[in-house]
């Protein structure tokens, strides 16, 4: 279930919401620009230093079951990107957990490891260039459609914009309206609203394929 399908935003790299795990890190990580922040950046995270890793250790990496080594070592690396954002803000930390480990999950159906072929001989920096570089569009083209959804649901749905850190985890960069008047549009702010913007988004990225 969690196959890419053979949509592709431009060359060979896949459409961001081409997979499960990428529909629902949308989902869960757009309510808020803080989160959306955050998951772009733990996305361009696990995706480099995995394809790093699993570059520069061909040598020693298994070829004989490698989705498990695949698995364990985004799993580490998205447990690392946990921790650190845990020394930096405890509370922002314990609202993203499951957004940051959902993107191994993502990290580990993306077509960019899946077509991966380890290269003979010693590793090139000019084609790790290349390799880190497609890596860096594919997750940032997630990261990118994430905080676009988040730019529209939480001025629709808190009527502010938020960014990481601070006591409360997030810092409010102007105070919500607390008027009823507004309350009704919260509906964009949870999942309900996510799919709402799910649906316009296939829809108009249809069109302008075709």
């Amino acid at each position: 279930m969690n196959h890419p399908l053979k949509t592709f935003v431009f060359r060979d790299l896949p459409a961001p919401l081409s997979t499960l795990a990428g529909a629902g890190l949308v989902i869960m990580s757009s309510s808020r620009l803080s989160f959306g922040l955050t998951a772009a950046a733990a996305l361009l995270w696990v995706y480099d230093l995995t394809m790093t890793a699993v570059y520069f250790a061909q040598p020693i990496y298994p070829k004989i079951g490698k989705n498990i080594a695949l698995i364990l070592l985004t799993s580490f690396l998205g447990s690392c990107f946990l921790l650190l954002l845990w020394l930096y803000s405890p509370l922002l930390a314990l609202e993203t957990g499951y957004i940051i480990l959902l993107t191994s999950c993502y990290c580990v159906g993306s077509p960019a490891f899946a077509r991966f072929d380890q290269p003979a001989g010693k590793p090139d920096t000019a084609e790790f260039k290349k390799i880190i570089l497609k890596t860096s569009l594919e997750a940032g083209s997630l990261g990118i459609l994430i905080i676009g959804f988040a730019l529209i649901r939480e001025p629709l749905g808190f009527t502010t914009l938020s960014l990481p850190g601070g006591p409360q985890g997030i810092i409010e960069l102007f105070p919500p309206f607390d008027e009823d008047s507004f309350l009704p549009i919260g509906v964009i702010s949870g999942s309900s609203g996510a799919l709402l913007l799910l649906g316009y988004g296939a829809a108009l990225f249809r069109n302008i394929k075709k």
